[in-house]
C-alpha cells in the first residue's frame, strides 16, 4: 500500500470545506504518486496543544471532504500531537514509512514518519500566507473556546464495517476525549443479520484488525480494549471504571439507554457526548441510486462494493517450478537462485516434512494410512526413512502420500508468496509435476543428471545400497518425462561453476523476457 503524508499547520482546519477539498485533491494526484492511505499531521498552533470544539469541527471537515473527494482514499488525521503534552509524553512513536510527502514551507517532517529513498516529496503544498487568505471568514470571527472535557476511561460501540469517515469521526472524538483507556464494543456477526446487504459485512476478525490498526496509528498513547458484543450494551453497563460515552447524534437514544441500565445496576452514569454526522454530496451514481446528498454509512459502502473487486488479487508474481529427481542437484541450484535479486525460493520438500510434524492433523492421517511402523518410537515423529521405504516401493502408497501432503504444501507456498510479493518465485519441489502443479506455473525448470551419477550421489549421501538407490530413482518420473514438460533444463554433472553458468544464462534471458513485456500476462497464483 502506498502511504502519503500531508504535514501542515493546524490553521489548515480553519479553511473552508471547499479549500480543504482542494488541498486534499492536490495530495491525491492522478499519477503514479497517488497514495492509497494519507496521514494528515497537523502542527499544533499552541504549546501545549488544546482540544477544543473548533479543533474537532476542523477534523470533521477533513474527513467529510476526503469522503466526498475520494471514498477509497484512507485518510487518517494524527491526534496524539494535538492533545496536551502531559498525555503526549508517554507515546512510543510508531514509525510510518511514507512513499509520498506533502508539506508546507519545507518544514521538517515529524519523527513519526520516515521517507523511502524513492519517495515523491512535494515541498510546498500551501504557504502560511495562502492559509490566511483561504481561512473561512466565519472561523476568523469565532470566539475563543474552552477546552474539552477529558476522561481516563471512555467507551464507544458500533459495527465498524468497512471503516469509513463516520467511524473515523466517532473514533477521533472518543480518542481526543480519552486520557488512558478507550473501550470499544464491536458488534458480532449474529446481531447484524437484518442489516442492509448483511452478507457483505466484513468478518469480525477483519473489523477488529482494521479498527485496532486505525486507532493505534492516529494515537498510539492509549490502551484500546476492543470487545466483541452480542447485545446492544456490552461492557458499557457493567464496567464501573467507565466515565464517558461518545455517540453520534443519531444514536443518542442508545447512549441514554446505557445510563438507564447502569442506574439499575447502581453504577454511576456516564457523561454523554454526541456529534453530528453530516450528509455529504457524493458525485457518483453507479451504485443504482441517484447521486447527491449521501449519509456516510456502512450500508452505502457495502452497496458501493457491488460489481467491484472485493479483495485485490494477489500480486501477479512470475512463478517458476524447479524440479528434478533425487540426486540431481536441484536443491543446490535453488540455493543459487535464492541469491538473485527479487527472487523468493521456497523449498517444498522441507515444507512437506513440517506439514506432518507431531501434533498436526496430517501426522495422524499418515499413521492411519501407513500404520504405526512409520512412527519413530522415541520422538513420536514420522520416520522419514520408514515412510520413504513404503512409498518408493509402492505406486499406490506414493499416490496416497501426494494426495495428502501436497495440497497443504501448495497452500503454504501461496501464503508465503503473497506475504513476500517477490518479482519471481521459485517453487523447489521434487514431485512438482507429479503433484499436478505444472499448469499453475509460468515456467518449469528441470535439473537432471544421468542415472548412474544420481545413483552414486544417493549412495554416498544416504548411505544406502546401489540396489535401493536405483529403485528409488526408478520409482520417480524419468528425466525424459520431466524434460518433455520443461521450459529450461540444467545438467549438474560438472563442477559448480559450470552449473552456475547455465543458471546465470537462464536468469539473464528470463530478465530480458520480462523487460520486453513477455512476462506481463502472468497466471493466477491460485490454481484450479
Amino acid at each position: 500500500m502506498k502511504v502519503g503524508v500531508l504535514q501542515i499547520d493546524q490553521h489548515f482546519l480553519n479553511l473552508s470545506s471547499q479549500s480543504i477539498s482542494t488541498l486534499l485533491s492536490w495530495c491525491d494526484p492522478v499519477t503514479r504518486f497517488a497514495p492509497q492511505r494519507l496521514f494528515v499531521f497537523l502542527r499544533a498552533n499552541e504549546a501545549p496543544p488544546r482540544v477544543t470544539t473548533s479543533l474537532f469541527e476542523g477534523i470533521c471537515k477533513v474527513y467529510n471532504q476526503a469522503f466526498r473527494h475520494n471514498p477509497d482514499l484512507d485518510v487518517r488525521v494524527c491526534l496524539a500531537n494535538l492533545k496536551p503534552a502531559s498525555f503526549n509524553q508517554a507515546i512510543e512513536r510508531r514509525v510510518v514509512t511514507a512513499d509520498v510527502v506533502f508539506r508546507d514551507d519545507q518544514a521538517r517532517l515529524d519523527p513519526m514518519f520516515q521517507i523511502r529513498p524513492s519517495a515523491h516529496v512535494s515541498g510546498l503544498v500551501v504557504t502560511n500566507g495562502m492559509l490566511h487568505e483561504l481561512i473561512d471568514a466565519k472561523d476568523q470571527q469565532r470566539a475563543p473556546e474552552e477546552d474539552w472535557a477529558s476522561y481516563d476511561n471512555v467507551v464507544i460501540g458500533g459495527t465498524f464495517d468497512h471503516l469509513h469517515a463516520g467511524h473515523k469521526l466517532l473514533l477521533s472524538n472518543a480518542i481526543l476525549r480519552c486520557n488512558r483507556k478507550l473501550t470499544i464494543g464491536l458488534t458480532v456477526q449474529e446481531m447484524l443479520k437484518k442489516k442492509r446487504l448483511a452478507d457483505l459485512i466484513q468478518p469480525i476478525e477483519e473489523r477488529h484488525r482494521v479498527l485496532h490498526e486505525f486507532c493505534t496509528a492516529v494515537d498510539p498513547s492509549l490502551e484500546y480494549n476492543i470487545v466483541p458484543i452480542s447485545d446492544p450494551f456490552g461492557p458499557s453497563i457493567v464496567d464501573p471504571d467507565l466515565e464517558a460515552i461518545v455517540a453520534s447524534e443519531e444514536t443518542l437514544d442508545g447512549a441514554n439507554a446505557v445510563n438507564l441500565e447502569r442506574h439499575k445496576k447502581n453504577l454511576r452514569p456516564l457523561r454523554v457526548h454526541t456529534f453530528p454526522v453530516n450528509d455529504v454530496v457524493v458525485v457518483e451514481s453507479d451504485i443504482g441510486e441517484n447521486s447527491g446528498l449521501r449519509t456516510i454509512s456502512s450500508s452505502w459502502c457495502r452497496h458501493r462494493l457491488l460489481g467491484r473487486v472485493l479483495k485485490p488479487p494477489m500480486r501477479q508474481v512470475y512463478l517458476i517450478g524447479l524440479t528434478g529427481g533425487t540426486g540431481s542437484g536441484k536443491s543446490r541450484i535453488g540455493s543459487y537462485l535464492a541469491a538473485k535479486p527479487g527472487v523468493l525460493v521456497i523449498d517444498c520438500d522441507k515444507i512437506a516434512h513440517e506439514a506432518y510434524r507431531k501434533g498436526t492433523t496430517l501426522h495422524g492421517r499418515l499413521i492411519e494410512e501407513y500404520g504405526k511402523e512409520i512412527v519413530d518410537t522415541e520422538s513420536g515423529e514420522i520416520a522419514r526413512k520408514a515412510l520413504g521405504t513404503i512409498v518408493f516401493s509402492s505406486p499406490v502408497a506414493r499416490e496416497k502420500l501426494n494426495r495428502l501432503v501436497w495440497p497443504e504444501v501448495m497452500k503454504y507456498c501461496l501464503s508465503k508468496i503473497e506475504e513476500a510479493a517477490p518479482e519471481v518465485a521459485v517453487i523447489d519441489a521434487a514431485l512438482l509435476l507429479e503433484a499436478g502443479w505444472g499448469s499453475s506455473l509460468n515456467e518449469i525448470w528441470v535439473v537432471f543428471v544421468p542415472e548412474d551419477e544420481a545413483v552414486n550421489r544417493i549412495m554416498e549421501r544416504d548411505e544406502i545400497s546401489e540396489e535401493y538407490a536405483r529403485a528409488r530413482i526408478r520409482s520417480q518420473m524419468s528425466n525424459r518425462d520431466r524434460i518433455n514438460q520443461a521450459n529450461i533444463a540444467f545438467c549438474s554433472s560438472w563442477a559448480f561453476d559450470v552449473t552456475n553458468a547455465q543458471v546465470d544464462r537462464a536468469w539473464t534471458e528470463l530478465r530480458q523476457r520480462l523487460s520486453r513485456g513477455r512476462g506481463q500476462d502472468l497466471l493466477s497464483l491460485h490454481p484450479d
